[in-house]
């Protein structure tokens, strides 16, 4: 516990989570969406980042090199709310030129931090 406190206080831990399975509470699909704006200012790119992270469906985001410029990561009721998700952000961000979304249909591996030797 001392450590744990310590590793806190260093800033190496920056929280903790709680993983629930979701599919016991609620329906639930996953998807990956790719965007490719049309310009890029850094105020398109902190705009559009500005709306992804305040968005509680939006698990996980990025900038990313080759032909497009953000991913995302989503968690959604059904398909439905996946057209209105994407109609309201490229509503609230024109500079969106193009949008690609993939249903995930079997996570093989959870996103986590990777096992690190110990050093602190």
């Amino acid at each position: 516990m001392a450590r744990h406190k310590r590793l806190e206080k260093l800033g190496v831990i920056t929280g903790y989570r709680t993983e629930i399975a979701l599919a016991l509470i609620r329906p639930s699909i996953r998807v990956m969406i790719e965007m490719r704006l049309a310009r890029h200012s850094t105020d398109d790119f902190r705009h559009l980042e500005m709306l992804l992270r305040e968005d509680n469906r939006v698990l996980e985001a990025a900038e990313i090199s080759g032909k497009m410029d953000y991913y995302a990561s989503l968690c959604l009721r059904d398909m439905n709310e996946l057209r209105d998700f994407i109609d309201n952000l490229t509503g609230k961000a024109p500079v969106i030129e193009a949008v690609n979304s993939f249903v995930v249909l079997h996570m093989a591996k959870s996103p986590i931090v990777p096992r690190l030797n110990r050093t602190v």
